[in-house]
């Protein structure tokens, strides 16, 4: 009895289990172990977005950028070239005495010129870098002429007596005429290599810090010829010459942002170099006496120069160079970009032609006992750029 009562449960107990056993298994439960491993990874897998940066290829850049710039105007400190409006001697100080040249600034006008710039990453990693730049402006020059073909109107150079003190003039043109060109020239140039090291990306922003050296170079020169005539094919030919050179060296540290956004880009610069500044005054000047329109007898010292300040002279100092730059871009293709950019350069200290002309001299070729001057001023340039850039 007992064992017939509890056979038809066991019979339940085994169809269930039977029907169990036919259904098809679960997915954590298949076999196959590829399907184990996708289904697990589109479940368990976290979401990553990765944004594609143009940037993370680039290794080498280089480019080229047109300038168009403007330095300090050069500041010819004495007067130069005076003229009487009431018919009298052009002395400094005396009534209708107007100065045509000197005691003001003289604006060089607009330089262009070209900067080549070169660099790389030196890793895939863009941490370190190293970038090569220069500049070149072309050289401008300015003149003045004055020509007259006898005594009036009458010109002269509007001098004071190292002796006495006294303002008196040494005229330009004579009897059968005279002439004065003035000529000053500027030139300016330079060259630097820093290297690079990454601060910092954070989206759209970039941050690098800049280390090296640099070299500025700035040349300027100021001609003055005065043929002066007593008579037809006599007379004396004078020239001066005043000529200035700064050649700076030194070391730099800088840093640069930079802005990212699609085709668009913005960078801001700021550096700074401290070192030492080469400066060389070089004076010349003569006197040659014209007979029959032949040249004769020369003697040294012209209208502003004479045997004691005629000469080189040559001072090291130390000197600050602070430049700030700006650039805006747009990509035009994935590995060129048209630029165009706006640039300040200070320097502290310079010598320039114009502040060595010393008014204390005698008459033409005499000797005065004045030494040479070595006036010193500070100097700028700036102006805006227009480029292109290749990366790659």
């Amino acid at each position: 009895m007992r064992s017939s009562a509890w056979m038809p449960a066991f019979a339940v107990i085994v169809t269930i289990a039977g029907l169990a056993s036919g259904q098809p298994p679960s997915p954590r439960e298949s076999a196959d172990p590829a399907a184990d491993t996708s289904s697990a990874s589109l479940i368990d897998a976290p979401v990553i977005c990765i944004e594609e940066d143009p940037r993370a290829c680039e290794r080498w850049w280089a480019g080229c950028d047109y300038l168009l710039w403007w330095i300090k105007p050069q500041p010819i400190a004495a007067p130069i070239v005076a003229v009487n409006d009431l018919g009298n001697a052009p002395i400094l100080g005396a009534p209708g005495t107007r100065i045509l040249f000197g005691n003001q600034d003289q604006n060089m006008g607009s330089f262009s010129g070209v900067r080549p710039v070169l660099g790389c990453w030196l890793g895939a990693d863009q941490t370190i870098g190293i970038e090569a730049t220069g500049f070149w402006l072309g050289q401008q020059s300015q003149s003045f002429n004055f020509a007259s073909s006898g005594a009036t109107p009458a010109a002269a150079f509007p001098v004071i007596s190292p002796v006495t003190g006294v303002p008196f003039t040494v005229p330009i043109n004579g009897p059968a005429g005279g002439s004065i060109t003035i000529t000053s020239e500027s030139q300016l140039w330079g060259a630097e290599v820093n290297g690079i090291l990454s601060g910092f990306r954070c989206g759209i922003w970039e941050m690098e810090f800049l280390g090296g050296f640099r070299h500025v170079s700035l040349h300027e020169r100021f001609d003055l010829a005065n043929p002066f005539r007593f008579a037809p094919g006599a007379g004396d030919d004078a020239f001066d010459l005043f000529e200035c050179t700064n050649r700076f060296y030194g070391g730099q540290l800088g840093t640069r942002v930079g802005l990212r956004r699609n085709r668009l880009s913005a960078d801001l610069s700021a550096k700074v170099a401290l070192g030492s500044n080469h400066q060389e005054v070089n004076i010349l000047g003569s006197d040659t006496s014209v007979v029959g329109g032949v040249p004769t007898v020369t003697t040294p010292g012209g209208p502003f120069t004479s045997t004691s300040n005629i000469g080189r002279t040559t001072r090291d100092p130390f000197a600050v160079i602070p430049e700030v730059a700006f650039k805006a871009g747009f990509a035009v293709t994935n590995y060129l970009r048209a630029t165009v950019g706006y640039d300040f350069l200070y320097w502290n200290q310079v010598v320039r032609p114009g502040s060595q002309i010393d008014s204390r001299v005698l008459p033409i070729g005499n000797p005065t006992g004045i030494p040479a001057l070595f006036n010193r001023t500070d100097f700028w340039v700036h102006g805006v750029s227009f480029g292109i850039e290749l990366r790659y």
